[in-house]
C-alpha cells in the first residue's frame, strides 16, 4: 500500500530545502507520495492531515528554530494538540561548531511532537530537561535519584562496558534517603560506585570507564 509523506521544511538560506529535496527525490519512488512543503504560513492543524510526516530544519541564532518556520512552532507550543497518533521523523541540520546549540531547531521540534512521558512524580522531567540532565551523567559518570521509585529511598549508580565500549549494564546502591542524601550526596559514595564500574568493565575489557566521581 502506498505510504503518504509529508515533508516540513524550516529554512533561512535555502540549505534544508535543497536537502528536502533530495529526499523527496530518494522516496518518491512510485510506491510512496511526496509532498514537500515550506512552513510558512503553516499552523498546527498541518498534522491532522493524512501521512508520515518528516521535520527538516536547520537551526538559527541561539539554537532557535529559522524565521519561517516560528509560526508552526509557536503555533504548536500555544494550542499543545494532541499529536499522539502522528507517526514523524526529524532531520536536523546544524553547525557542530556551535556546541552548545548544535541541531536545536530540529530538538526543538521533536520536543513538541514526541509523546510527552509518564509524570510518575513532581520531579518528572520534560524532554528538553531529560537532556541537560543526560549530559550532566555524561560528564559525572554516574546517575542519581532521590525518592522517585520509593519514598524514602534513594540511589546512585555508574554505567559498565564491555569490550567494544558499549554500555552493558550498571552497579548501584539503593539506600535510605537520608544515608544517600543526607543533604548533597554522601561523601565518597559516588566516588566508590563508580570505581566499581570502573573494575567491571576493566575486567570486561572495556577501553574506556566511566569517570572518576569526586570523592
Amino acid at each position: 500500500m502506498a505510504a503518504k509523506i509529508i515533508i516540513l521544511v524550516g529554512t533561512m538560506t535555502g540549505t534544508a530545502q535543497l536537502c528536502a529535496q533530495e529526499m523527496e527525490l530518494a522516496l518518491d519512488d512510485g510506491e510512496h507520495r511526496v509532498e514537500t512543503l515550506l512552513m510558512d504560513q503553516l499552523d498546527s492543524s498541518v498534522f491532522s492531515r493524512e501521512g508520515v510526516f518528516l521535520i527538516c530544519t536547520s537551526t538559527y541564532g541561539q539554537g532557535d528554530v529559522p524565521d519561517n518556520a516560528k509560526a508552526l512552532y509557536d503555533d504548536l507550543r500555544a494550542r499543545r494538540p494532541n499529536l499522539s497518533g502522528v507517526r514523524y521523523g526529524v532531520f536536523g541540520l546544524g553547525d557542530r561548531t556551535y556546541a552548545e546549540t548544535f541541531n536545536f531547531g530540529g530538538k526543538r521540534f521533536d520536543d513538541l511532537l514526541a509523546e510527552p512521558p509518564a509524570r510518575l512524580t513532581k520531579q518528572t522531567r520534560d524532554a528538553t530537561a531529560l537532556r541537560t540532565e543526560f549530559a550532566t551523567i555524561r560528564d559525572q559518570g554516574i546517575a542519581t535519584e532521590r525518592d522517585e521509585a520509593v519514598l524514602g529511598e534513594s540511589s546512585v549508580a555508574a554505567p559498565i562496558f564491555d569490550h567494544a565500549g558499549t554500555a552493558v549494564g550498571a552497579i548501584g546502591v539503593v539506600d535510605a534517603t537520608e544515608r544517600v542524601f543526607p543533604r548533597e550526596l554522601a561523601k565518597g559514595l559516588g566516588a566508590a560506585v563508580s570505581e566499581a564500574a570502573r573494575g567491571v568493565s576493566r575486567e570486561l575489557g572495556a577501553p574506556r570507564w566511566p569517570h572518576a566521581a569526586e570523592a
